[in-house]
Order: C-alpha cells, then structure tokens, then sequence
C-alpha cells in the first residue's frame, strides 16, 4: 500500500511527506518501513509524551518507468 501511495502522490507532485505520532512502542516498525524522527525528543519536554513525531519522504521511493 505505502508504494501505491508513493507512486500516486509522489508522481502528481501534490504530496510530499507522510506524517505520523507514533506510539513510542511502535516506533520500530515506522523506522522499518522507511519513517524517520522528524525532532529529537527533548528529553525535558518530551520524556512524558506518549508518540514521536515521524515522517516519510514521498521523494525517496524509486518509481519504475511506466505504471501498470
């Protein structure tokens, strides 16, 4: 799905990034599927917050030459 998404939105220059609060306990699996920090935690600010800010680069995706 996250390609379908890439190709469609990335292609037509209409997005760019995905953004997400990830659950603190979830952040492996958006760092497996490409997502990055998009702050570093504060440690005084954010330590009691439940979700990190991440994002997907829509750009980063490699889109083959014509689309089925």
């Amino acid at each position: 799905m996250r390609n379908a998404v890439s190709r469609e939105a990335g292609t037509n220059g209409r997005c760019r990034f995905l953004t997400v609060d990830a659950y603190r306990e979830a952040r492996g699996f958006y760092e497996k599927n490409g997502f990055v920090i998009a702050e570093l935690p504060n440690e005084e600010t954010n330590a009691n917050s439940m979700t990190i800010p991440m994002f997907y680069d829509l750009r980063r995706v490699d889109y083959p030459k014509s689309l089925p």
